[in-house]
């Protein structure tokens, strides 16, 4: 009872921060995250563009879903879909091929994501780089700490 009374109360400081949209927005997200799980299977990685406001959810398969994501005060990563795309048929997956392993790391004195894992974006000119998170919480909390200061790592 008294994890429930303690995730009730949680609900309410969401509740309190995001509004009733925003709370709207986060429970639909979770349907979606929990129906995305039943289908594929715990989520891999969430990649997050650090220039731009811009999210890939990547299931077992791989298997891609597109994320939205909610700028303010309480800013949410969230499924923009209730089903996944096959990465080698998204044009993502089509420019950038099979997903690689060469992560990097932040410096440990950056001023916003200090040692953070990421991806370079290579065949991007600006040179585009992908925070990686293990959860969608994560990557929520990743968008908080760049909100308004977008971009690359390196």
């Amino acid at each position: 009872m008294q994890s429930l009374r303690d995730q009730y109360a949680q609900l309410l400081d969401r509740a309190e921060e995001a509004g009733s949209a925003g709370l709207e927005a986060l429970t639909r997200g979770q349907v979606w995250q929990q129906s995305l799980e039943r289908r594929y299977g715990e989520l891999v990685t969430l990649m997050l563009n650090t220039c731009m406001p811009l999210a890939y959810a990547i299931y077992k398969g791989p298997i891609l879903v597109p994320c939205a994501i909610t700028l303010g005060d309480c800013p949410q990563v969230f499924p923009a879909w209730d089903r996944g795309l096959p990465w080698d048929s998204t044009p993502y997956g089509q420019s950038h091929g099979k997903l690689h392993k060469d992560y990097r790391r932040s410096p440990k004195d950056h001023s916003l994501l200090p040692d953070q894992i990421y991806l370079k974006e290579t065949h991007h000119p600006q040179g585009h780089t992908w925070a990686i998170a293990k959860s969608y919480a994560e990557a929520s909390a990743l968008v908080a700490k760049l909100q308004d200061h977008w971009g690359p790592l390196d």
